[in-house]
């Protein structure tokens, strides 16, 4: 389904698709080209729709920074330890702070740094660092 679209209510007219005269379910933005249900679920994804499977992908070389279940040094604006913890999850929502493009890590912090720090807080890519990437002399990475 390239570009914006309307999935409105079904009405009948001839699928651009098919060349079937049948009940609409998607009319594609900018066209206003009418598809039947089965031909919009045989469209091939947009590339934007491959480039966020991409992105998500378990398998993906260039997907998330970070993994639920990857322990992680976490700090408060990329400076103040809180401690080492556990990634549950990752949100692309505005609601935790994050975009699509730079997503927020939810860490479960397990070897508080000082009884300040969190249960659980939600990290930006720039305020976590894995375990096994930290020198062991505690160094600057």
């Amino acid at each position: 389904m390239e570009g914006e679209g309307t999935m409105a209510d079904t009405y009948t007219d001839l699928c651009y698709g098919c060349k079937r005269f049948t009940e609409i379910a998607w009319t594609e933005g900018g066209t206003d080209r009418p598809f039947c249900l089965s031909c919009t679920e045989a469209m091939p994804p947009t590339r934007d729709q491959l480039n966020m499977l991409l992105l998500l992908a378990p398998w993906s070389p260039i997907g998330p920074p970070f993994r639920p279940g990857d322990v992680v040094e976490a700090r408060t604006g990329a400076v103040v330890l809180d401690g080492v913890g556990t990634v549950r999850r990752m949100s692309t929502s505005l609601e935790d702070g994050a975009t699509p493009i730079y997503p927020t890590f939810l860490v479960v912090i397990t070897e508080k740094a000082h009884d300040q720090a969190p249960d659980e807080a939600w990290y930006t890519e720039v305020c976590l660092t894995r375990v096994d990437e930290i020198p062991a002399d505690g160094g600057d990475l």
